[in-house]
């Protein structure tokens, strides 16, 4: 599947994902509501980086995924 998106309306706010994969790059925009936080699981791409919204990020590794944990905001990560 190469796209997909998803809004959750929770009893903070709503929540809302939108991602693309393409070979050898994904990329994920997701808004976390206010007085909450999330852990967010990206693909772990050999000889990849990831980036917030063009700035490097420095996940822990778990199980092949980059796992990343995130407060309140949008986030525009990229895995290339």
């Amino acid at each position: 599947m190469p796209h997909a998106s998803g809004e959750y309306d929770s009893v903070y706010g709503k929540i809302s994902t939108d991602w693309t994969s393409s070979s050898g790059s994904f990329s994920l925009k997701v808004t976390i509501p206010a007085n909450t936080s999330a852990t967010v699981f990206l693909p772990a791409i050999a000889n990849s980086h990831l980036t917030d919204g063009g700035s490097p990020v420095e996940p822990r590794q778990e199980n092949g995924f980059y796992v990343v944990q995130v407060g309140s905001g949008s986030y525009d990560f990229n895995v290339k």
